[in-house]
């Protein structure tokens, strides 16, 4: 058995850190994937003085760690793992003594163990594959039986025409391939989101 996580940010205006654990059992031919997607902050800004740098580190969370480069984003001399104010302060003194623009490029450090935020959306995915270890395939009682697509039409409590709402959601055993339609609980859906009552 293997188990792994991975993670990425992307997303538009607002950054997205989405995290996978992923449980490879190799005796039953199993790959579980727990997931967990939520809006993360990112702060990263040049910086040319010891206020602007605590103004930057006053934002920061408990136990979120630095990045600085001198100059920019890609110069090469990077530091990362930084974590305790004396270190920050002596590493900013020394990389805007180095850099010829007097700035420091300073960011989180989002490797997972030291990022605070990540380790938080990472016990969140490991959570959701609990619950997927937890939900037996009805049919070869192995875990995994999960929701993997779903059905719209939920009507309109007002005028009872299909909506986009999910109306059943299908549940799927990717050991021997059993399926099955659960409705949802929702007998109806607000008008809110009724092509004919709000189109």
């Amino acid at each position: 058995m293997g188990l792994g996580s991975e993670g990425a940010f992307g997303g538009g205006f607002f950054c997205i850190n989405l995290e996978i654990v992923c449980l490879f059992d190799q005796k039953h031919g199993l790959t579980l994937y727990g997931e967990h997607a939520a809006p993360f902050g990112l702060e990263q800004a040049s910086i040319s003085s010891a206020e602007e740098l605590k103004r930057f580190m006053d934002r920061c969370p408990t136990g979120q760690g630095l990045v600085m480069r001198p100059e920019h984003a890609g110069h090469p001399d990077i530091h990362k793992g930084l974590h305790h104010q004396h270190e920050i302060n002596a590493r900013f003194r020394a990389l805007r003594g180095n850099s010829a623009s007097g700035q420091v490029f300073v960011e989180y450090d989002l490797r997972a163990h030291h990022s605070p935020g990540r380790m938080a959306n990472i016990g969140l995915a490991a959570e959701n594959l609990r619950a997927k270890m937890a939900s037996l395939c009805p049919s070869c009682v192995l875990p995994g039986f999960w929701i993997t697509d779903f059905e719209r039409g939920l009507p309109c409590s007002a005028c009872d025409t299909p909506t986009s709402r999910p109306r059943t959601y299908v549940w799927s055993c990717q050991a021997c391939d059993y399926k099955e339609s659960r409705p949802v609980e929702a007998v109806t859906t607000e008008p809110d989101f009724c092509p004919t009552c709000n189109p």
